[in-house]
């Protein structure tokens, strides 16, 4: 057997077991593929109408899945709220919805690099034949550890993109103005 074989196949049954024992190894500890694959995987459990709130919807979690700055700007958009106004996303990012309907997803790297890495993820609800939505991941490496800088739709520039990074920073400039 050829080492280029060994080694695909030992990777691959690397991934089999992270897949299996997603607690074995922490977020920080791998990579965008795998970090995607974890969060999808629990979003899309039962009838994945739990979604994906636990990775952004507190504090600790964003701190785990997002970059410092990301997470930073989560908290200061959180501070510019209103008491009683809606938070700074008012949706599910993870699911590019507002009520979760998540079946299955497909993932694939779009960029690779040794600091940056881009991921779409295709999310396909339940009783959908087809891809209700495409997202765009932005990993970066922080302190040795992948972690999410922003959510994004893939289709850019179109009437419904959006972005997690300018939904904060919409939000925290409209609460400024409205002061």
């Amino acid at each position: 057997m050829a080492a280029h074989t060994r080694h695909r196949r030992s990777a691959m049954l690397m991934l089999a077991a992270c897949a299996l024992a997603p607690g074995l190894a922490a977020a920080s500890e791998r990579d965008p593929a795998a970090i995607v694959a974890a969060i999808y995987r629990r979003a899309a459990a039962g009838q994945g109408d739990a979604g994906g709130n636990f990775v952004w919807s507190e504090r600790a979690a964003r701190r785990t899945y997002f970059t410092a700055r990301t997470a930073a700007l989560w908290q200061r958009a959180e501070r510019a709220t209103p008491a009683g106004d809606m938070g700074p996303v008012g949706f599910d990012p993870v699911t590019s919805s507002q009520d979760p309907n998540l079946k299955s997803f497909e993932a694939r790297v779009e960029e690779e690099g040794p600091e940056r890495t881009h991921m779409l993820v295709s999310l396909t609800g339940h009783g959908e034949p087809r891809p209700y939505a495409v997202l765009r991941y932005v990993f970066l490496r922080e302190n040795g550890r992948w972690l999410i800088d922003d959510i994004a739709t893939a289709q850019g520039g179109t009437a419904d993109s959006w972005s997690v990074r300018k939904l904060l920073d919409a939000h925290i400039g409209s609460n400024r103005r409205g002061r």
